[in-house]
């Protein structure tokens, strides 16, 4: 009985890193520079907390993702 254990491996704030990793995904692919933003700051406040490895890639693609949008979205817009 002693041997079963809950396993509690997410750690608390997590949520923030995953949904950093998929805007930055997204954005990468479809979504504009305005989600990017918005997964540049949940990338910041995840680096804060005990699992960083999804803010971290989460924040290098969102990172990725913002000029390339902004130039894309002047680019269309006759801007550039």
């Amino acid at each position: 009985m002693s041997e079963i254990q809950n396993d509690t491996s997410l750690e608390k704030g997590s949520g923030f890193g995953i949904a950093s990793f998929v805007l930055g995904i997204l954005c990468m692919i479809i979504l504009g520079f305005i989600p990017a933003l918005v997964g540049i700051v949940l990338g910041m406040r995840s680096l804060k907390t005990e699992g960083r490895g999804f803010g971290i890639a989460g924040l290098i693609l969102c990172c990725i993702a913002f000029p390339m949008r902004v130039i894309q979205t002047l680019a269309i817009h006759g801007i550039l």
